[in-house]
């Protein structure tokens, strides 16, 4: 079972992953992260974040070929919109270049035995769709998105965390090697709100609220948090098999 943890950059996802996992361990239920099991099956060890992502991005490489057979005009579409963007042009390329691991990591777990283990894909292909249509400057075109969400390969379930904007825009600014740390109070509220409302559009689209769906509001208050990783874990030992 593939399940993506989405929501806007410094919304509190890593952190409820981890608790998650942790939970899922004392349930008896068998986890892994993405990126370690395909390093894994790779027989590679990294643990310096970015080496890892250059292997993960490098090992893929043979999969583009099937990427492309089947989704190429879903990724046409995407690759016009990623370079349009008023960003620069290594940021452009490298929101598209996220767009394609995240959709050859998909098809390689969607070829993989995983019934019965949990796979966690931090940043998937619902936020990586996300982030080429979110701007900080200008309203995000719905229209467009609307056009191309029959194309978007789903996981087996998303978890959405979401958080205020005054949160994360207050942890944006503190983040060290943050893509946007160049942007200003304003143009962070005005992105992190375009964030939100991508996929909220995205989840009454594609109707995900009664099938694959579980929101959790981000809060750093002990026993809320608690009930954030619980009700998590509770929704995947239900489904899981």
């Amino acid at each position: 079972m593939l399940i993506e943890i989405a929501g806007c950059t410094s919304s509190g996802k890593t952190r409820l992953l981890v608790q998650v996992l942790v939970e899922l361990d004392k349930r008896g239920l068998k986890a892994i992260l993405a990126y370690d099991d395909f390093l894994s099956a790779h027989r590679i060890s990294l643990n310096h974040h970015k080496l890892r992502s250059l292997a993960v991005d490098a090992l893929l490489v043979p999969w583009l070929p099937k990427v492309w057979k089947k989704y190429r005009d879903y990724i046409k579409i995407v690759s016009r919109m990623s370079l349009r963007r008023k960003d620069t042009l290594f940021m452009r390329l490298n929101i598209f270049r996220n767009f394609l691991k995240k959709l050859c990591l998909h098809e390689y777990f969607g070829r993989s035995e995983t019934n019965n283990v949990l796979v966690f894909l931090d940043e998937g292909t619902v936020h990586t769709l996300n982030n080429v249509f979110s701007h900080y400057d200008k309203a995000p075109d719905l229209a467009q998105l609307s056009k191309i969400l029959k194309y978007l390969p789903l996981p087996d379930v998303i978890v959405r965390v979401d958080a205020p904007i005054v949160t994360i825009v207050s942890r944006a600014v503190r983040r060290e090697n943050y893509p946007w740390q160049h942007l200003d109070r304003r143009q962070l509220c005005c992105l992190a709100e375009n964030t939100n409302k991508i996929y909220q559009f995205i989840e009454k689209k594609r109707d995900l609220q009664e099938k694959r769906l579980v929101i959790v509001t981000e809060n750093s208050h002990p026993s809320l948090e608690k009930q954030n990783v619980r009700r998590v874990v509770n929704y995947l030992a239900s489904h899981i098999g």
